[in-house]
């Protein structure tokens, strides 16, 4: 199995080229397979980029791609370099944002304590990641395994809970010495503990690490009384989650991104595809917002005034006058509102996952964002609106007026080229100062 790990926007070459990564044309077929399937599944977005004959470039998307003889790694690009330059790709780093980035979203089953205990960073990512769930799971279920009561009828030598009088009749007319009852049996065969049975069992077709392979049969041991079954969406619907077993719902988020993620053929074998991704715009986006929430005290806010997705807090960009009345068109949706009990916000951001070129008159920042940013600023009658970008090597804060107004539409950036796992206190120290004079409005 060939493994490959590359940045956004990193390169595949179609021919042995020094210093590069390459892969074989059969590879290249397969991973384009792959690609067409995805398509198909996500409105025509592609992983990949194939237009080029000499190479094959990755988008936007982060994390694993698994054909049959190939593992693609796609990981955030962190560093201030341009994006056509991959020398010196920091890949241990850029390994340990991403699962930082994605404990922190909940995107998958990572507390800030796993991404050191394992040592991952040394692992490959889809590695990683399953190394991850299965200590996770094994803790769980150290502490106890999911049971539920199941509700039973069954025709029995004897009285069992309550006794169904009607079927009774019917069944054991002839039978006085059988009772039909109905009762509560306390089982670990629940819908819960099949998926994670199942998941396990998946995972191990496509783990390729020993010690990870030895923990997967170990937990699939703990579900030794459990039924087998193929996973699919309506077994996920089955799934209740109650106070008892609240405890597995990042595991079950886990279960269900790799069935979402899985191959149509999935469990007839090894050499299967298979792909573990995220979108980068969106997972920065979530990633701001929960660290904002974590550390809300730290940057001198409450969390109360913290809005991700300005929930609750969503407008209309105009109004359309029907029949039935006026309706809004155009939903107004900001990535992250700071408004803590006035009429108005205090402040709104937009993240942007992008990379700012110090060379462009405007940084590479693109008209639609700014007219994007604008619209919210007067709907929202917000005096400072914030487009956040990781920041580049030679682009500065930049702030501009909205003329005729007290309103300002600023760019600002974090970095992203540091641990940000280790150097919390730099990115909080930085999120401050594009909070600036908000903080001081709202602690007088």
């Amino acid at each position: 199995m060939k493994h490959i790990v590359i940045p956004e926007y990193g390169r595949i070459y179609r021919e042995n080229t020094p210093g590069h990564e390459h892969a074989k044309p059969e590879l290249i077929v397969r991973l384009q397979r792959f690609d067409e399937r995805f398509a198909a599944r996500n409105d025509g977005q592609t992983v990949f980029d194939w237009s080029r004959r000499q190479y094959v470039r990755a988008n936007s998307h982060v994390g694993v791609v698994q054909v049959p003889g190939l593992t693609v790694e796609i990981l955030p690009k962190i560093d201030s370099r341009p994006t056509d330059d991959e020398s010196g790709f920091k890949k241990d780093l850029a390994q340990r944002n991403l699962l930082y980035m994605l404990s922190l979203t909940c995107k998958v089953p990572i507390e800030e304590r796993d991404i050191a205990s394992l040592s991952v960073q040394k692992m490959p990512l889809l590695e990683a990641l399953i190394a991850i769930f299965v200590e996770r799971l094994i803790g769980e279920l150290e502490r106890g395994v999911d049971h539920a009561y199941i509700r039973k009828e069954e025709n029995l030598p004897y009285i069992k809970g309550k006794l169904l009088i009607g079927r009774n009749i019917v069944k054991n007319a002839a039978h006085k010495e059988r009772a039909f009852v109905a009762y509560d049996d306390f089982i670990s065969d629940t819908w819960l503990n099949r998926i994670l049975k199942a998941t396990c069992r998946r995972l191990l077709l496509l783990s390729r690490t020993a010690n990870v392979q030895k923990r997967l049969s170990e937990a699939l041991a703990l579900f030794d009384t459990v039924t087998d079954v193929m996973l699919n969406k309506p077994l996920f619907d089955k799934v209740h989650l109650t106070r008892n077993n609240e405890r597995y719902r990042l595991l079950l988020n886990f279960c269900r991104l790799i069935f979402n993620n899985q191959s149509p053929n999935a469990g007839t074998g090894k050499h299967e595809t298979f792909s573990l991704l995220f979108a980068m715009e969106r997972l920065f986006e979530e990633f701001i917002a929960a660290f904002m929430l974590k550390h809300a005290s730290d940057l001198g806010l409450s969390k109360s005034a913290i809005h991700p997705q300005a929930r609750g807090h969503s407008k209309w960009l105009l109004n359309e006058h029907t029949s039935d009345g006026a309706r809004g068109r155009f939903a107004l949706r900001p990535d992250i509102i700071i408004q803590d009990g006035q009429a108005t916000p205090t402040m709104l951001i937009d993240t942007k996952w992008k990379r700012l070129v110090p060379e462009d008159k405007y940084n590479n920042v693109s008209q639609a964002d700014i007219y994007q940013l604008y619209a919210y600023a007067t709907r929202y009658d917000c005096p400072k609106n914030v487009l956040l970008y990781p920041k580049v090597d030679g682009v500065d804060h930049r702030p501009f007026v909205i003329p005729d107004s007290k309103k300002s539409v600023e760019l600002n950036m974090v970095s992203f080229d540091r641990d940000i796992k280790k150097d919390k206190r730099g990115l909080i120290a930085e999120l401050r100062m594009v909070l600036g004079s908000v903080i001081t409005a709202m602690t007088r």
